[in-house]
């Protein structure tokens, strides 16, 4: 099943779309609304973070009404921002 362009492929998979001064621009759904129209954005580098992943312990076993096997496993995550100088916030105001 296509999903159609790139472009729309890109909205579906990351959120993005487009870029402005530099900065890629992301759709997203999470954006706080502090006050009516008023929004919290943040903008920032990828120097300002850091984000690491690890599957700790994994395990095969057989599925118990079935003839196949299954993996399962603890994903362990995390993210910190180690130069906070590199983000900005900043509360804008919708339109209407």
């Amino acid at each position: 099943m296509g999903n159609g362009t790139g472009y729309n492929q890109s909205i579906l998979q990351c959120g993005m779309v487009g870029e402005a001064a530099g900065f890629e621009i992301h759709l997203s759904n999470n954006v706080p609304n502090t006050d009516g129209t008023l929004y919290k954005v943040l903008a920032g580098t990828n120097a300002a973070g850091a984000y690491a992943e690890q599957l700790v312990e994994l395990e095969a076993y057989r599925l118990q009404n079935n003839f196949s096997d299954a993996v399962k496993g603890l994903h362990v995550y995390g993210a910190k921002v180690l130069q906070p100088g590199a983000l900005a916030l900043m509360t804008i105001n919708k339109a209407g």
